[in-house]
């Protein structure tokens, strides 16, 4: 019982992070990802190009934590299921 809880709560807690780091993400001026600064001066290429990478990077990165968040809460909640001796009923099978 104590590791399905274990289990569920990494799990659930890796999702979170994930939102966290989203906000993050999504919450940065664009300025400052193409390292554009407040002189006036124009902004190199290999700024732009570099944010723009950093910013994919961290996308593709964050769906692969969700993603790894949600199976892993899924197996705590198995767990718990295998611990109670019947699986509890999830709806109709396709």
């Amino acid at each position: 019982m104590a590791l399905a809880t274990i289990t569920f709560v990494i799990g659930v807690g890796l999702v979170v992070l994930t939102f966290w780091q989203a906000y993050q993400v999504f919450t940065t001026p664009a300025a400052a990802v193409v390292g554009a600064d407040k002189n006036g001066q124009p902004v190199q290429l290999q700024g732009i190009v570099d944010g723009v990478g950093n910013t994919v990077t961290r996308v593709i990165l964050l769906l692969l934590m969700a993603g790894l968040g949600s199976i892993v809460a899924t197996r705590g909640i198995r767990l718990f299921e295998a611990c109670l001796g019947a699986p509890l009923d999830h709806g109709p099978k396709a």
